[in-house]
């Protein structure tokens, strides 16, 4: 039914997951609101704890579907304060909790680190300060002037927005495009680990950049792929940031913090095929606005199966 429903060019209300995880999950299984033994889900009754000026307690919240939530809780394990952070799942999407924006993060996204009574939001924020504050040594954000520089602008310059753009795009004459700013996109950051002699930028130490970077290619390398056809990196075209994956993928830090690729997949079929994603030109779109009702939809879906039945009988 849900690939009837993408031929006709309406959105099916239920995914059709492809990880183990997902698939045995049950009905009604929604990846943005499925922690698993890695990360507890918060509880409200807890929060006066976490947020009062006195508290002791230090809580990362974040959702391991969320690419911006998994640079924190990467940098987490790279700076080693996992034993002193405590790492707690939040809902997000339909599922997310009022009480979330209300008192824990105005800004309503993943990550926020509550660190004894006080709120740091924003990814990248959240990264620098957990390295400031836990392993000021390692450079993350580079060392000299010209690594800090070199930091600095691959992070301006990184817009994962392109990767949305193309994931939601069902415009056929709009696809190219979007194809063509990923395109440029990846291009821009393979030519800053030109000059590197190592996996990363800073040669061989793990740098900002990658803790921004591969949380995004981890997604949307295999969403990509499944949705559009589409490949994101080949080793040929962009063998730095290749091997920036690769060398990535064996740290501990990642190990601990990743997920299975069908499970990213999962995670983004609501970009490329659900309530997210673009409409089709053209095709009417299953909304609640929209007088097309379930019966309806369901009578047209009969009559395409109907007709796909005889077709082949000829």
């Amino acid at each position: 039914m849900n690939s009837l429903l993408a031929t006709l060019g309406l959105r099916s209300p239920k995914p059709h997951f492809i990880s183990v995880e997902m698939n045995s999950a049950g009905p009604g299984a929604d990846p943005w609101a499925f922690p698993d033994h890695r990360g507890r889900r918060v509880q409200r009754n807890e929060l006066p704890d976490v947020v009062r000026h006195d508290s002791n307690r230090i809580c990362l919240f974040g959702n391991r579907a969320c690419p911006f939530a998994h640079r924190a809780w990467l940098a987490l394990h790279e700076v080693n304060a996992a034993g002193a952070v405590e790492y707690l799942h939040i809902d997000l999407g339909v599922h997310k909790p009022a009480f979330y924006q209300a008192e824990l993060n105005p800004y309503g996204t993943t990550p926020a680190l509550w660190d004894c009574g006080r709120l740091v939001p924003d990814s990248m924020v959240v990264v620098e300060y957990l390295a400031a504050k836990y392993a000021p040594e390692a450079g993350l954000f580079g060392s000299t002037a010209e690594e800090k520089a070199m930091i600095r602008i691959i992070l301006a310059k990184f817009e994962p927005a392109a990767f949305y753009v193309l994931c939601k795009c069902r415009d056929p004459t709009a696809i190219r495009s979007a194809k063509q700013k990923v395109d440029s996109l990846v291009a821009a950051m393979e030519n800053f680990y030109a000059s590197s002699n190592g996996p990363y930028v800073l040669g061989d130490r793990l740098s900002a950049a990658e803790i921004a970077i591969a949380p995004f290619l981890l997604r949307m390398i295999p969403a990509l792929r499944y949705y559009k056809g589409y490949e994101v990196l080949t080793p040929k075209a962009h063998p730095r940031l290749s091997a920036m994956l690769e060398s990535i993928q064996k740290r501990p830090s990642m190990k601990a913090t990743t997920c299975d690729p069908d499970f990213f997949v999962d995670s983004l079929w609501k970009y490329a095929e659900g309530p997210d994603a673009d409409p089709v030109p053209g095709v009417v779109s299953l909304t609640k606005s929209n007088p097309l009702t379930a019966v309806s939809l369901a009578s047209v879906a009969g009559f395409a199966a109907g007709a796909l039945v005889l077709r082949n009988r000829k």
